[in-house]
């Protein structure tokens, strides 16, 4: 199994921050896919996955959601983003700025509209 970054596909700010994120893994250590491409991809169990978050699967079959997802993705990076990646994957670091995650992540409608990306059209039943 691959190492697999999950993104909704329909969401600006996920879609442009994944395909930004992926520019930068220079050694193709992870795939990039979005939730409508998860059952072609038998090795990820997609009742683990969180389809209101991002996630992150590892290639050692290790789940990881919202903050915590992007950043082992950004430790499998290079540069600075390796280095954020490091930092930001310590589970205290996680646990403080998963909040911040969230509140992007239900407003991401607004943000991408406001950025200029394609608004999200998805509604998910997210938990506050």
């Amino acid at each position: 199994m691959r190492n697999t970054l999950i993104i909704d596909g329909d969401c600006g700010i996920c879609t442009h921050f994944g395909n930004f994120l992926k520019t930068y893994d220079i050694n193709d250590n992870y795939d990039l896919v979005t939730f409508n491409q998860l059952a072609d991809i038998q090795e990820i169990d997609s009742n683990r996955i969180s389809y209101e978050n991002m996630n992150f699967v590892s290639n050692k079959g290790i789940y990881y959601m919202q903050f915590r997802a992007v950043m082992e993705a950004m430790k499998l990076t290079s540069g600075i983003f390796k280095l954020i990646g490091l930092l930001g994957s310590n589970k205290i670091v996680s646990f403080i700025f998963t909040p911040i995650y969230i509140l992007i992540r239900n407003n991401r409608s607004n943000i991408s509209k406001l950025l200029g990306y394609k608004a999200c059209e998805v509604r998910y039943n997210v938990k506050k």
